[in-house]
């Protein structure tokens, strides 16, 4: 049963992919809110590991990108619940979903819904951002973006501090993995001189049979059409990292 559950995941990247996964194994979701006058950026992913001695634990990692501060709120496994026929994640008493998120964790609360979402297109033979890598053997990491950008709706309790998200900005990304060595990502919606654009790039070290290549995925939309660049394409990248920046060009 759970390798049927796992064969249908992977025409729903979205989805959870770890069904029967017992040991050297991680699968979480990125959640972004960023509210209307950018004064607060925040990002939820709420997780499942497992080490190869097969010690398991859930999660929910809190990242503030304005004060550049994290939490990490360690759960139980069994805490863990996954839908089986639609993305949505249960995690004790926080919810995310591609329709909404509800939290209940110590210093935040709440809930924000998220309308107008951008999926990123399914075509037949490639469900999703890994394209047709997505039915190559014994890949042992894969990657799905839920949404591109999307508007939210709703309120956090921030410490004891109401922040309305109203009208802010989301995006939402998923990886799973049994060993992933090394990445680069990047990712933003919030451009000076357009308001409905996105851009998300990264650069992975994938291993595969005992070796590895490097792979890479980029998605730029822009008023509602998508432009891919990827190692599946055909497509070329240049990384270059020093001190001050990191730069890729495809």
């Amino acid at each position: 049963m759970s390798f049927l559950k796992r064969i249908r995941a992977t025409w729903y990247p979205d989805e959870y992919h770890g069904w029967g996964r017992t040991r050297r194994y991680f699968e979480g979701w990125y959640f972004k809110v960023v509210s209307p006058d950018e004064r607060h950026a925040l990002a939820f992913i709420p997780g499942i590991s497992m080490n190869k001695q097969g010690e398991r634990h859930s999660f929910i990692q809190v990242m503030d990108g304005k004060a550049c501060q994290a939490q990490y709120h360690r759960f139980p496994a069994e805490a863990f619940r996954p839908s089986e026929r639609q993305f949505g994640v249960a995690l004790g008493a926080n919810y995310f979903s591609g329709a909404k998120i509800q939290l209940d964790l110590p210093g935040i609360s709440g809930a924000i819904g998220f309308r107008e979402t951008t999926p990123w297109p399914r075509m037949l033979g490639a469900p999703g951002i890994m394209g047709w890598y997505s039915f190559v053997p014994f890949m042992e990491c894969f990657h799905g973006v839920v949404s591109l950008n999307h508007v939210l709706e709703g309120n956090l309790d921030i410490e004891n501090r109401q922040i309305d998200f109203s009208g802010g900005k989301g995006y939402i990304e998923k990886i799973g993995a049994g060993r992933f060595h090394a990445y680069v990502w990047m990712q933003a919606n919030h451009f000076d001189t357009h308001d409905r654009a996105s851009l998300m790039a990264s650069v992975a070290h994938i291993p595969w049979l005992g070796s590895y290549f490097i792979g890479f995925i980029s998605g730029f939309w822009l008023d509602g059409q998508l432009f891919r660049f990827a190692t599946y394409t055909g497509a070329r990248k240049i990384l270059k990292i020093n001190e001050q920046e990191v730069r890729v060009n495809s």
